[in-house]
């Protein structure tokens, strides 16, 4: 599913959801993860109403099912979007504004951030449900002069984006190894590595609810590792910062 390409500047941050520490990692290694970033019954509830939209709303998968084996739908901060939802929305949205008031000693990997009126929600129901190794923003293969014209016009969605930010609304007691579904980050793989062979450092994030992880969408190579369990919904809220690269100079 293409994703709505709207985007406007990032409310304000009301409490921050990330510390100097966990800013400058995010820096350093482009990838950060935040245990607790939201309360138990916060995600509960969100949860709660995102099952409810699964069953009543209309999901799809328009990606090749070789690749991802998900669906989606997109939601925003709209009065039809359930209270619980909308919540995690805004704070999520908030963190570009943390990004931008952030001193350029703290986080220097992107500036003058926007932020999309459209999340993604995604749910993997089933077994054996996965999403390949993958870039957010493949940003080697979006150059006019490599792919084509109509390509390139096609990739405009993914083209601007900068920082990955996903929240798991899913259960406090999530194992990956009973139920699958992790999130696999390759950090440090090189360029023209598409399956994390040349990966220095691999990690697996378990989707607890909750948990909040962040990562640099253009140079992180991640997938999600394939779901165990039939009787489990893997349930993740998925913002995409966009951001220019901050100049060096």
């Amino acid at each position: 599913m293409t994703p709505p390409i709207e985007s406007t500047t990032p409310p304000p941050s009301k409490s921050a959801l990330l510390s100097i520490p966990q800013l400058k990692q995010l820096d350093r290694k482009g990838f950060v993860q935040i245990p607790n970033a939201f309360s138990r019954n916060s995600i509960l509830e969100a949860r709660a109403a995102a099952i409810d939209l699964y069953k009543s709303t209309s999901f799809s998968n328009q990606n090749s099912p070789s690749v991802r084996q998900d669906t989606t739908t997109f939601i925003s901060d709209i009065s039809s979007t359930p209270v619980a939802l909308r919540s995690i929305i805004r704070a999520m949205r908030s963190v570009a504004s943390e990004l931008d008031s952030a001193d350029s000693t703290d986080f220097s990997r992107t500036t003058s951030h926007r932020v999309p009126l459209h999340l993604q929600l995604a749910v993997y129901d089933g077994e054996r449900k996965e999403y390949r190794a993958h870039r957010d923003n493949p940003v080697l293969g979006s150059r006019l002069q490599d792919v084509g014209l109509l390509h390139y016009l096609r990739s405009k969605p993914y083209r601007a984006r900068g920082i990955t930010c996903i929240v798991y609304l899913n259960s406090e007691d999530w194992n990956v190894e009973e139920s699958g579904g992790g999130l696999e980050v390759f950090l440090g793989a090189d360029e023209q590595d598409d399956v994390g062979e040349t990966s220095k450092h691999p990690a697996i994030v378990s989707p607890v609810g909750g948990t909040m992880v962040l990562f640099d969408s253009r140079v992180v190579l991640h997938r999600v590792m394939p779901m165990l369990c039939t009787g489990e919904r893997r349930i993740a809220l998925t913002l995409w910062i966009e951001g220019e690269p901050r100049s060096t100079a």
